[in-house]
């Protein structure tokens, strides 16, 4: 079984319009439906967004399980690229009871309101903090082959390493992940595992701009194609770059399988 953690929040952009309750974790496990029936997503669930959730569970067949929360989180963007005012204040947000998971496959996200405890054949941890990414094992949390998917930033502030390959180099050399996944932006992503050479893997062009919820998408493709149908880590983060284009350009989910994926006629950023 595969279980994704992390938060769900109400969205709101104002160009192009957007207004929904997804978060990382519910777009997520949306993403991923599809491939994965039943797929469970453990979440702070608050009361106030108590019908956004059940919706999303409905729509998406999900799983929800996770403690009952009295927070409602927002996110409210002037546009898709801008960053986001978040209402309460995350310094303000009351931290709650830590959420634990137990499952073969698990995707970890950060979150608003505290942290979850993680325990797993194999784990994809994506920290969602710019300014104080925690360790994958600081709270307890376990898995038998963990991957990290960090962006430049929270790479940076793991290793105190400004260069990209430098960060893998220490995180791999360190024991903390079996794998990890920088993300360049329009750069692409840098792969590496123990015991090979880091790849890049492209970015790919899509015909809208829709960056809000991006990431999740990445990482949720990322979980499917290397947690579930166990292919190989490159592999895995170029189906995950073709998901996001996808995404970016339709703002559709689930996203397609792996040969759809395969199929769509993408290119190369110039």
């Amino acid at each position: 079984m595969t279980t994704i953690v992390g938060g769900v929040y109400h969205e709101v952009c104002i160009e192009p319009f957007w207004d929904d309750v997804y978060g990382s974790a519910g777009r997520a496990a949306a993403a991923i439906s599809d491939a994965i029936p039943n797929v469970s997503l453990c979440t702070y669930q608050s009361e106030a967004l108590s019908d956004g959730i059940q919706n999303l569970t409905a729509v998406y067949g999900l799983q929800i399980c996770g403690e009952i929360s009295s927070e409602a989180v927002l996110f409210e963007y002037v546009h898709s690229l801008a960053d986001p005012k978040i209402t309460p204040r995350p310094d303000a947000i009351c931290p709650e009871k830590n959420l634990v998971v137990e499952d073969d496959v698990v995707l970890r996200f950060g979150m608003m309101e505290g942290t979850a405890e993680v325990h797993a054949k194999k784990a994809v941890y994506d920290p969602q903090s710019a300014f104080d990414p925690r360790p994958f094992a600081e709270n307890g949390s376990t898995a038998k082959s963990l991957a990290l998917i960090l962006n430049r930033l929270e790479g940076m502030r793991l290793t105190g390493e400004p260069d990209p390959m430098k960060m893998v180099e220490k995180i791999i050399a360190d024991g903390d992940a079996d794998v990890v996944v920088i993300k360049m932006g329009g750069h692409g992503a840098l792969v590496a595992t123990r015991g090979s050479e880091p790849t890049i893997v492209p970015a790919y062009k899509s015909g809208n701009v829709w960056k809000l919820g991006s990431g999740d998408v990445f990482s949720a493709a990322f979980t499917l194609f290397w947690g579930e149908e166990d292919r190989d880590p490159v592999e895995a983060a170029q189906l995950a770059s073709r998901a996001t284009s996808y995404y970016c350009n339709s703002r559709a989910l689930p996203i397609p399988s792996a040969e759809e994926l395969l199929d769509l006629d993408l290119v190369f950023p110039v």
